[in-house]
């Protein structure tokens, strides 16, 4: 007999059911979505550049990431002391709170900015970290959310996810920086090719709808 057939199998812990992300505030994981080949540069200084990619269309809404990639001219230095938030990279820092403590009004308005607009006027700024607890009903179109992020202060990959697509129309994806002196610009998306992409989007499975899930074409 061996040593461990003396012993009872021990009894894996209950894990509590974690409650499903509703589809505004993240994409569903039965869902395989489309992939569009978008990548655009934003912003591209001495010391950073910023880009988007990562476009991946769901029925309800899509994902994507921004990117920064700090640069410093003339300089081989490593810094072996990780920092706990990397601030320097990731542009939405001053969107997040930190310890507890909300951002200052002075970085908010130095952070990096982010929203869109369908082409009936209607618009959504992105909104910081962090979930709703007990959302039901679901929010007005458009919506945009921070989702998970990783990094280090030399780069920062961002994703964020819209809720709802236009039923008709462009959409324009609207920027700025200005502490790293970008002005208010935009990026152009073309709407039939979300459209297209949404209707495209495989369900690998069907899931029962939480009380409020609703459709997202706006």
């Amino acid at each position: 007999m061996g040593f461990f057939d003396s012993f009872a199998p021990p009894i894996p812990p209950q894990r509590p059911r974690r409650p499903r992300l509703p589809p505004w505030r993240g994409p569903q994981r039965n869902i395989l979505p489309v992939a569009l080949p978008v990548d655009v540069l934003l912003i591209r200084n001495e010391t950073k550049a910023v880009y988007v990619n990562g476009f991946d269309v769901y029925p309800y809404g899509f994902a994507f990431t921004v990117t920064t990639v700090v640069h410093t001219p003339g300089s081989d230095a490593v810094r072996r002391q990780p920092v706990p938030f990397p601030r320097t990279a990731n542009p939405f820092a001053g969107l997040s709170p930190r310890g507890g403590e909300p951002p200052t009004p002075e970085e908010i308005e130095q952070a990096f900015r982010v929203g869109v607009r369908y082409s009936d006027g209607r618009a959504c700024e992105v909104e910081g970290r962090g979930r709703r607890s007990g959302e039901t009903r679901p929010p007005e179109q458009p919506l945009v959310s921070l989702t998970s992020g990783h990094g280090s202060e030399s780069e920062w990959t961002q994703g964020l996810w819209v809720w709802g697509i236009p039923a008709t129309g462009d959409l324009e994806l609207t920027y700025r920086w200005p502490a790293e002196q970008a002005r208010e610009s935009l990026v152009l998306l073309d709407g039939d090719l979300l459209r297209d992409a949404a209707a495209h989007a495989v369900t690998l499975w069907d899931e029962p709808q939480d009380e409020g899930d609703g459709d997202a074409r706006g």
